[in-house]
């Protein structure tokens, strides 16, 4: 499975069935995500934090995967989150 297409675009796949889930472009600071006739564009470059997060459950095994913008920005998204609750 690669990663980034010959169009920059990097592919955000879920950590537990491997299946594609998102595309982000790091040059628009877009979060594109698509199913049947669901579209979601999340666009990052307006905000200053970098500590938020998006969460999205996998349409095949209902995984629950967390990105945080600083990955976003960085294109880096399929490494290790820490899924557990700050207390």
């Amino acid at each position: 499975m690669k990663d980034e297409d010959t169009s920059g675009l990097v592919h955000w796949h879920c950590e537990k069935c491997k299946i594609r889930i998102a595309v982000i472009d790091k040059e628009e600071s877009e979060l594109r995500l698509r199913y049947k006739d669901l579209v979601i564009k999340l666009n990052w470059s307006d905000e200053p934090c970098d500590n938020d997060t998006v969460n999205v459950l996998c349409r095949r095994c209902a995984w629950s995967n967390i990105v945080t913008r600083k990955q976003l920005k960085s294109g880096f998204v399929n490494g290790p989150v820490d899924h557990s609750v700050k207390k």
